[in-house]
């Protein structure tokens, strides 16, 4: 898979975690100050991106540990805790 494929499919990922967190926080949290820690999150999401895919370009180590992958099932299965939970209780 291209950088730009896994770049697009990691961007919608946070735009899906980033829309789902409208229903997970206090009513009332100010819109704007959501916007802004989710503007935040995802640049900061995105420049870890690139800099590990310069890195991993630059002949750095490819990553094939399972480690991301683990840590990125349990943060999926987290979300899915926290949105049921969130759901259910109202």
């Amino acid at each position: 898979m291209k950088f730009w494929q896994k770049a697009v499919v990691l961007n919608l990922a946070g735009l899906l975690g980033i829309a789902s967190s409208i229903f997970v926080v206090p009513p009332n949290t100010p819109f704007v100050l959501w916007l802004i820690i989710s503007a935040v999150v995802l640049a900061v999401f995105n420049a870890a991106l690139v800099w590990r895919h310069r890195k991993a370009a630059s002949g750095g180590s490819q990553g094939t540990s399972k480690v991301p992958s683990v840590i990125g099932w349990v943060c999926v299965a987290f979300w899915i805790l926290d949105v049921l939970v969130h759901v259910l209780r109202r």
